[in-house]
């Protein structure tokens, strides 16, 4: 059975808990917990060893204890494992631990007459607990079982504890006094804060000096100048010495392992920097040629997916090549060995796919260089700490120009198994041969076995290929994984990734995907083709001696390719095979439709023994009892891969049969009811009838789990619209404005009985509705209201895992529902009269069983109303003070809270409660979805009969408007969730506090101003000291230019001669950072140089960090700098010639934009976004740009995009994606809201500006111009037609003949997409570039941020030189 994981929720009604009443119209307002049996009643055991069972929170460990089993904890699976010890005990110096109000452990024995109860229990080792009792003590040995914490009642248990647990948990119950500290507390913060503050200071001042001069070096060069250093190779070279100290003279200690080119050593160097020596072997067959390969082709190369090579070493006859080392070896040395395998889970093997893709696509699509590789295999990925793979050995690599994709050769090189039959056979090899290799090597990687004879199998030694296939067809390819993943697997990954290798290794190479295909199938759910048989199966091996191949599968170096007799024999294998297995296959498919069915018409009927299955086999309908009786009789859906028969549905709850022989459900079309469930064919068990008589309906069972009735692919009517217990995903628990159709869940009576129950669940339509929980008509669970990111009350202890919640509010209906977020994990929720909860099921495949993940009502003060109007229920606090009166209001003896005051209605105040959830909205007589909080405050206020609001909408700064009027109902403290709650008062409420809050804000305010002050002082030394700095470092950087292999020093006088002297017929254009120029050398190469304007207000620093980045950058999208130059008052950026200009040099002038076609532009924002792509997630740095726009985008001769300008790009560490800064750059109009605003600087500000250029090249026009209405900006003009179903109109009007319309529809939903308000709503890089180049579902965007120029200030001018240049400081607000 499929391993799948399933949620449910249901209603269950025992365990009634209820408020005693005071008086026969109000409840109490404290928590009397009558009659109540819960989970801790009936299971004496269900928290295990050592475990508290509270009601609150179900099961927690004692102090001094831990879970035994974190995770089933954090998840609420299982308990039962309990809870071990933190710390051992040490008998002779334990100590005992009170603990109060706690129910006594299960088990122990008593000692009569005795009062040193400690001493004597102490003397015990094996004593774990005492407790006093009348007239002895009682002891407990070994673990605890059957603790719980009795609100009321209880008594005194004495735990034993190690000496250390216990000194930290009476340190951890002190606490001092709040009262007559203000003035201590403000002196203290003083002192404290200005001494971090100089000691801060002189640590950067130290720091800043001795880190400049490294942030200033890129890939130092050691200066040996060898013939090898001559030829280019582009990386220091090491002595050998050196080498030979570091690896320890070679030592077999030190060996890693081996390969095609020879042994593998680990060495340290003497700064401590560990490294991994690749030492050529005389008997390898690889010469100097594949040397130099992998070290040129290598040093061009910048991927996360490839290993990184540190530099080289050829002296005396020693061929070394210096790696990063790497821990965890390579590949093979996992997926291959019995033990090891289990290491690598399903979801690190996924990840190691994944990043085996992106760094062929890497070297296919996006490198400089298009390189094959043609040795890949598990040997050659190696994995970082973090199991990273990182592919490497790349001498037998070839590299091509930018435009070719394959070439012959007649030296065959590779490893067996891996090779493509075409490279084989006749030594055709194209990035296709990759694709191949890659293809094997994931079957490998699922599967866990070498493909070791793939082109020589005999008949009874099948290759890895041929067992995928046979196991493909026969549809068992489940069977060829791993056995050990079977834990862990993601059942659909499984499938897809065993496709996928399939399709890779396709005979024929047009027939295999392309890498950035096989990516975007292994990122999405798109669609994949079918693979086609395998047919490259030969009878006989190759010829050539065994001298070709080292041990170990080992690469070959030289063989001849073979002519095209093979090819034939291989094309008649496919004419008489294919045939066959489309013969076998249709026979398949005929013998399945005739077996089960999802679908009866008018024609047809169900009779007991027969079932409708849906069409994939989740569910299926049909009859079944429930006590294994023959007398009663239910029609019903259930899951049908789940055992035991989980029923979801049933249609006669109320009506079972008792005649099962005679039953027969039936489609009439000719009476009143269409569909008819009866027996004895004149008694009707349950019936439907339709407003409109249908000529030819169908019922049809859904593989949602949803029954229909349809004709003409209408649907008349659906078992959704009438659920029972159950909610599945995608039913509707709401109303229909229009039919008054209430779609309620009600409970099952009991497991044996499927009538309607008490409790029920159903959405109440109020101004603002809420889904409620009833026992009968009485309310005994309140969701609370939509609050943007969900419900008022739901839970934030745990993830939502498996499922998104959804709410419409709308005139036609008012619904709650539930999607999964992979359609592989079902989930269902079920009402339970035996407890009164709403239970949340998942289905945990290897305990096959049900396991409940959320059970609600959690705990007393969700049960409605506990504590009355006008009270505030805190769980956190106990049993007896759970319930407080609001502020201003007193205990009414009636039941809840009064007014101590009358409100005076213009003079009132509000008084705020965080982390509220909102009162009952049966009293919410207004609301206002755009309203900001300001004017709902005073909305409020001018209604005298207001008594609170807030917002509506939580999400971000919050937004729109709820009042309530009359009592406050149902209001609690949620700690972990909750919102602001403005709760209204008599002004004299919060005069009594005005004396202390003058102090305290006197004191508060001099010690801002104090600080203040300090840090004025210290910010205008810091500037001083970070000139000279600044200075220093540049001198310094100047000295260090030789030593730098990438970027080349020129000097200015060269640059001066090649410019003309910076003439302005030389120039090209200005930007952000000043004017560009071109330029030609001596040797007749063209460049372009950038020019640091004094006016710019970008200085040495924005310089120096565009060096550092680009220099170690290397895509296809990205512009190449060749050199610098920093002399007198000079500083240039000397980049590859773009003889196209920039982007907005065409797309901005009326007539050059005539030669962007729509393809054109199409190619230019795919290069873009993946450029970006490289920058955020591939590329060893990650890095934000921060000032992406039109006239940063190049175009070379081809008009290929050139991402450039990265003076004020910004480093992330390699696992974060977002930091928060106190300078602000950019450019207006391309900038993120929350950048410019808060300074949350993230890879999701690129997206927003990508989103921003996206516009711009589609629509031809400016972000920042006006668009038909004064003052509205292009994201603003392009949203209006959006909404008003026309942005096709956007597209710009030279377009109109070559535009591909479903293309520029697609660009503007996306660049839609990147301009969400809320930077989570705006997709990763990855996903645009998936977006763009598939066509998977894009979701519907929301309204994007369409703020204009709020952040522009006249006295910012000097910030900024002509043409919307970038802006280099701007404080944030």
């Amino acid at each position: 059975m499929e391993n799948f994981l399933i949620i449910f929720l249901v209603l269950v009604s025992y365990t009634y808990m209820f408020v005693e009443a005071s008086s026969s119209n109000s409840s109490s307002s404290g928590l009397n917990k009558n009659d109540s049996t819960t989970i801790c009643d009936q299971y004496s055991r269900v928290c295990g060893p050592n475990g508290n069972c509270d009601e609150a929170k179900t099961c927690v460990c004692l102090d001094g204890f831990t879970p035994k089993s974190p995770t089933d904890y954090a998840y609420y699976l299982n308990f039962t494992q309990g809870c071990v010890r933190n710390k051992p005990l040490n008998c002779s110096t334990d100590v005992f631990v009170r603990y109060s109000s706690l129910k006594e452990p299960s088990g122990g024995y008593s000692l009569s007459n005795q009062q040193d109860c400690m001493g004597k229990c102490k003397s015990n080792c094996s004593c774990m607990a005492y407790s006093v009792i009348l007239g002895g003590c009682k002891l407990w040995n070994g673990d605890l079982f059957d603790v719980r914490l009795v609100k009321q009642g209880g008594q005194d248990l004495y735990i034993r504890m190690a000496v250390s647990e216990e000194q930290e948990k009476s340190g951890g119950r002190k606490h001092g006094r709040k009262e007559g500290a203000v003035v201590g507390i403000v002196v203290g913060s003083i002192i404290v804060i200005f001494m971090i503050i100089i000691a801060s200071w002189y640590m950067l001042r130290k720091k800043t000096a001795s880190k400049a001069l490294e942030h200033l070096r890129i890939d130092e060069l050691v200066t040996h100048h060898t013939n090898v250093q001559k030829e280019d190779m582009g990386l220091p070279l090491f002595d050998l010495s050196t080498i030979a100290m570091a690896t320890n003279n070679f030592s077999p200690n030190n060996k890693l392992g081996e390969g095609g080119f020879g042994p593998v050593y680990k060495g340290i160097l003497e700064d401590g920097q560990q490294i991994a020596v690749k030492r050529l072997s005389s008997s390898s067959g690889q010469g100097l040629n594949e040397f130099k390969t992998e070290v040129k082709l290598i040093a061009r190369l910048q991927h996360r997916n490839l290993v990184k090579l540190f530099g080289c070493c050829i002296q005396e006859e020693e061929k070394l090549l210096i790696y990063e080392y790497m821990p965890n070896k390579s590949l093979d040395y996992f997926i291959f060995d019995q033990e090891r395998r289990s290491t690598l889970d399903w979801s690190k093997r996924f990840n190691i796919i994944s990043g085996i893709a992106k760094g062929l696509l890497y070297l296919q699509q996006d490198s400089r260089l298009r390189i094959i590789h043609r040795d890949l295999k598990t040997s050659n990925i190696l994995l970082d700490t973090k199991m990273e793979p990182k592919i490497s050995d790349f001498g037998l690599a070839r590299s091509f120009g930018g435009d070719q994709s394959k070439a012959n050769t007649r030296r065959i090189v590779g490893t067996f198994g891996y090779m493509a039959p075409e490279y084989a056979v006749n030594g055709l090899f194209s990035i296709k041969s990759d694709v191949f290799s890659f293809g094997i090597l994931l079957l490998e990687i699922v599967s866990g076995k070498r493909n070791r004879r793939l082109f020589y199998a005999s008949d009874n030694d099948e290759s890895l290929y041929e067992n995928a296939w046979d196991l493909w067809k026969q549809g068992r390819s489940l069977e060829l994984v791993d056995e050990c993943l079977k834990d862990s697997w993601n059942l659909s990954e499984v499938q897809r990734c065993i496709h996928i290798g399939l399709l890779c290794a396709q005979q024929y190479p047009h027939d295999r995907p392309t890498m950035s295909s096989v990516v975007l199938m292994l990122g999405s759910e798109v669609d994949l083709p079918q693979p086609k048989a395998p047919t490259f199966i030969f009878c006989e091996p190759f010829d050539g001696s065994s001298s070709s191949t080292c041990k170990n599968e080992l690469s070959i170096t030289e063989m001849e390719a073979r002519g095209h007799h093979n090819s034939r024999t291989m094309g008649n294998f496919i004419i008489t095979i294919i045939p066959i297995i489309s013969f076998y296959l249709l026979l398949f498919q005929i013998f399945q439709t005739i077996a089960e069915t999802d679908t009866i018409t008018h024609f047809q009927s169900l009779s007991k023994n027969q079932t409708l299955v849906s069409k994939t086999g989740q569910f299926e309908l049909g009859f079944f009892t429930l006590d294994n009786s023959t007398n009663r009789y239910y029609l019903g859906i259930w899951y049908k891969n789940i055992p035991g028969q989980t029923i979801v549905w049933v249609a006669n709850r109320e009506k079972p049969a008792t005649k099962p022989n005679s039953l027969l459900l039936i489609i009439n079309n000719t009476t009143e009811n269409t569909l008819l469930l009866s027996q004895d064919n004149n008694t009707v068990l349950w019936s439907v009838s339709v407003s409109t008589k249908p000529k030819n309906p169908i019922l049809q069972l859904l593989d949602s789990g949803n029954l229909v009735l349809t004709e003409e692919k209408n649907y008349l009517w659906q078992s959704f619209d009438y659920p029972g217990d159950t909610l599945l995903p995608g039913m509707k628990l709401g109303k229909d404005l229009k039919t008054g159709l209430d779609r309620r869940v009600t409970a099952w009576k009991n497991n044996k009985d499927p009538s309607p129950g008490t409790l029920n669940w159903g959405m109440d339509v109020t101004k603002w509705p809420e889904p409620m929980q009833r026992i009968g008509s009485m309310k005994q669970f309140n969701s609370g209201p939509w609050i943007g990111v969900g419900y008022g009350s739901k839970p934030t202890i745990k993830r939502q895992a498996f499922f998104s919640l959804v709410f419409v509010s709308n005139e036609d209906e008012v619904y709650f529902a539930f999607h999964l977020d992979n359609n592989s994990v079902p989930v269902r929720m079920v009402l339970d009269q035996a407890t009164y909860k709403r239970l949340y099921f998942v289905w945990i495949d290897s305990d096959q069983q049900w396991q409940v993940y959320v059970s609600l009502p959690r705990d007393s003060c969700e049960r409605y109303s506990v504590c009355g109007p006008n009270s505030n229920c805190d769980w956190n606090t106990s049993a007896v003070d759970a319930c407080a009166c609001l502020r201003g209001f007193r205990p009414n003896s009636a039941g809840g809270c009064l007014r101590d005051k009358l409100l005076q209605c213009e003079s009132d105040e509000f008084v705020k409660y965080e982390k509220m959830k909102v009162p009952d909205t049966e009293n919410c007589w207004y609301l206002n979805q755009s309203m900001n909080l300001v004017d709902c405050r005073d909305k409020c206020l001018r209604n005298c009969s207001c008594v609170a609001y807030a917002n509506s909408d939580i999400r971000g700064e919050g937004s729109g408007c709820a009042l309530w009027f009359g009592d406050l109902n149902d209001l609690r403290i949620l700690p972990d969730a909750g919102q602001d709650l403005y709760i209204r008062v008599p002004a004299s409420e919060l005069e009594t506090n005005n004396g202390r809050k003058v102090k305290i804000g006197v004191a508060v305010g001099v010690t801002i101003g104090v600080l203040c002050g300090l840090l004025l002082v210290l910010c205008l030394i810091w500037k001083r000291r970070k000139r000279a700095i600044l200075k220093e470092a540049i001198v310094a950087f100047v000295d260090h230019s030789e030593e730098d292999t990438e970027v080349q020093f020129y000097d200015l006088s060269v640059i001066a001669s090649s410019t003309d002297n910076f003439s302005d017929k030389n120039k090209l254009g200005e930007g952000g950072f000043g004017p560009v120029f071109m330029g030609t050398l001596e040797n007749g190469q063209r460049i372009a140089v950038k020019r640091l304007s004094t006016g710019s207000g970008q200085g040495a620093e924005e310089f120096k960090n565009e060096i550092a980045l680009i220099a170690k950058l290397q895509h296809r999208n990205l512009v190449k700098l060749k050199g610098y130059c920093i002399q007198n008052e000079e500083k240039l950026l000397i980049y590859e010639y773009m003889p196209n200009k920039s982007l907005d040099f065409f797309i901005f002038d009326q007539t050059q934009r005539m030669l962007l076609d729509w393809p054109t532009r199409f190619d230019i924002i795919c290069g873009i976004a993946r450029g970006l792509l490289y920058l955020h997630q591939d590329s060893r740095l990650r890095i934000i740009h921060r000032d992406l726009k039109a006239s940063n985008v190049l175009l070379d001769d081809k008009m290929n995009p050139k991402i450039s300008d990265f003076g004020l790009a910004r480093i992330l560490g390699e696992d974060k994606t977002a930091e928060i800064t106190h300078r602000i750059v950019g450019t207006y109009g391309y900038i993120a809201p929350e950048y410019a605003i808060d300074g949350n600087c993230s890879v999701k500000s690129d997206v927003y500006s990508f989103g921003v250029l996206l516009l711009e090249i589609v629509s031809g026009k400016k972000n920042t111009g006006g668009h038909e209405k004064e003052n509205t900006n292009l994201t603003g003009y392009a949203w209006n037609l959006w909404m008003e179903g026309r942005p096709l109109d956007l597209i710009s009007e030279d377009l109109k003949e070559s535009c591909n319309g479903s293309e520029a529809l697609r660009c503007i939903q996306i660049s839609f997409l990147c301009l969400q308000q809320n930077p989570h709503e705006r997709p990763s890089m990855s996903s645009v570039v998936m977006m763009l180049g598939s066509e998977i579902c894009l979701p519907q965007p929301k309204q994007p941020a369409l703020f204009v120029r709020e952040y522009s200030s006249p006295n910012k001018s000097n910030l900024f030189s002509t043409n919307e240049l970038s802006m280099s400081i701007l404080e944030p607000r």
